[in-house]
């Protein structure tokens, strides 16, 4: 099964994880062989660092960007800087490095969005106080915001189960053209209602890790949970409000960047590949439904 949606404007792809199985007697050529992968199943969007992207040589950089466009596919690229250990001349110096790599990369790697996250802080450590980290995210990210809205390519933070979504809204609203990359699963790991923080999210998505996980209880009640992976709608994440919240309220929604971010079932009940093709076809049934 290949997803087709009906919007040509929005892309589906695989940010994680990338399995050994899915690329086997592919390429040789690790960006070919995913792209190769993607296109078996209508997909054609992965995502790479953007000092990975910078290491590569230049024949390794041309011959990616060629691919690229030749296979009309799209690597998004993500970035990040450490807003809160680095001193103010490490950051402005960072910053410098991040906008010239992104002023290059951008348009070669088809780079729709860009994602970044919240670095090495955590919503409840104590580096600082609240109003502090919201500053020294939004004097972080602004520069860079403003660089991948000139080149038509937003800008986008993504709840890393770090913060609330709330969170990540108090920085958007101090940070003009930054918008949000919703992971729909994160949610679980910091306590948060996924749909609500969804609906929260959700005007301010530009695109997402689509991505579902089962909830257990732990061997500490009620104090501990773990978290499995599966198939995307075998979890508890309730996909199937996300996606419609996400498709009726953001104003991306007819191009958005949407990626699975899948692990497959520990218990062996899915193998790598099963477990893709299962996800393939519930996100069609979504897109049949929903539109």
């Amino acid at each position: 099964m290949k997803i087709q949606e009906k919007s040509p404007k929005t892309t589906w792809g695989l940010a994680l994880a990338w399995y050994p199985e899915y690329t086997e007697n592919l390429s040789e050529n690790p960006y070919e062989a995913k792209i190769q992968f993607l296109k078996k199943y209508g997909m054609k969007t992965f995502s790479a660092g953007l000092t990975q992207i910078d290491s590569l040589s230049d024949k390794e950089k041309d011959n990616l960007f060629a691919l690229l466009q030749d296979q009309d596919a799209h690597c998004i690229l993500h970035t990040s800087i450490d807003h809160m250990n680095q001193s103010i001349s490490d950051q402005d110096r960072a910053i410098e490095e991040q906008l010239i790599m992104l002023d290059k990369y951008i348009v070669p790697c088809r780079s729709s969005i860009v994602t970044t996250c919240a670095g090495r802080s955590h919503r409840y450590d104590e580096e600082f106080p609240w109003a502090e980290k919201v500053a020294r995210f939004s004097r972080i990210m602004r520069p860079v915001a403003d660089l991948c809205w000139q080149k038509r390519s937003p800008f986008s933070i993504e709840n890393h189960a770090d913060y609330f979504v709330s969170d990540l809204l108090e920085i958007l609203r101090e940070t003009p053209q930054l918008y949000m990359f919703l992971d729909t699963a994160n949610a679980l790991h910091i306590g948060e209602q996924p749909v609500k923080a969804c609906i929260d999210a959700a005007p301010y998505v530009v695109g997402t890790h689509f991505k579902d996980h089962k909830m257990k209880q732990g061997a500490q009640d009620p104090l501990h949970y773990e978290i499995q992976g599966c198939a995307l709608g075998d979890g508890d994440a309730e996909l199937e409000k996300q996606y419609a919240i996400i498709m009726e309220k953001s104003p991306y929604r007819h191009e958005l960047t949407m990626m699975f971010e899948l692990f497959t079932p520990d218990d062996g009940s899915l193998t790598h590949v099963a477990c893709f093709e299962k996800s393939v076809g519930y996100i069609q049934g979504l897109i049949d439904r929903q539109g």
